[in-house]
């Protein structure tokens, strides 16, 4: 796809990214259509810092920032994301951090450590704040409000929040057809299709979900509750959003 030649007032693109799903992909494919110079990639810490206006010169914002940090995002702008089933997104969020050879920071120390210390099963049972938000509903704290938030005994509030949260995305895909997720994207903004999408930053050598243990399996979807009615709901959307546009 050429570059994207703007004229006049044009809505930001601002992908919300969710570790594991995808989602670098995306953010690689999209990148290439907007002026390096008017692209931000940001940490959530750096949404932290973030104050509205901020963000105004870029065309094109994506990092792993929460629905409580659009704030700093314009308010004429076009939100997306992409979520992944949950046990396939904590399998490859774990054995990607086993795997793990870059930066160690603060952001990623203790999850990067635990990974690489502990059995799938023993990293579940790791209650540090840093290792939960990765294993448990990380998804739908991210859509409600902060994906490092502290996670709740009774989520039910947190669940309904994310729901009605879902209504502000102009598209949620599914990582299971994240080609379909960017067809989809390109006819709803009128863009050229893009090409299969460039699989990257994917997980080595982990095993597929049927291969785990029927104790592993179990434990991660206890964790896991909220983010798998959520899930149920954007696959449920994604396929009457392709079904009305795309047929």
């Amino acid at each position: 796809m050429e570059k994207l030649r703007h004229h006049g007032p044009w809505p930001q693109i601002c992908f919300m990214h969710v570790g594991k799903t995808a989602g670098t992909s995306v953010v690689q494919s999209l990148n290439r259509l907007f002026d390096p110079n008017r692209c931000y990639y940001g940490r959530p810490s750096n949404f932290d810092r973030l104050t509205p206006g901020d963000l105004d010169h870029f065309d094109f914002v994506a990092g792993h920032f929460s629905y409580g940090q659009i704030h700093s995002l314009r308010p004429h702008r076009v939100l997306i994301s992409i979520l992944r089933e949950p046990v396939e997104r904590v399998v490859s969020a774990y054995y990607f951090l086993r795997s793990w050879t870059g930066l160690i920071d603060d952001e990623n120390r203790v999850m990067v450590a635990s990974a690489q210390r502990f059995s799938l099963l023993d990293f579940l049972k790791d209650d540090h704040p840093q290792i939960r938000e990765v294993y448990q509903d990380q998804q739908t704290y991210t859509i409600a409000s902060d994906l490092r938030a502290e996670r709740m005994s009774d989520g039910t509030a947190v669940l309904k929040a994310a729901l009605s949260h879902l209504d502000d995305f102009a598209l949620v895909g599914l990582t299971e057809r994240v080609d379909d997720t960017m067809s989809l994207l390109s006819r709803m903004l009128r863009w050229p299709q893009f090409t299969q999408l460039e699989r990257a930053n994917e997980t080595p050598n982990r095993p597929a979900v049927p291969e785990l243990t029927p104790r592993e399996y179990d434990a991660i979807m206890e964790c896991n509750r909220l983010d798998h009615q959520l899930y149920q709901e954007v696959k449920k959307r994604f396929q009457l959003l392709w079904s009305t546009i795309m047929s």
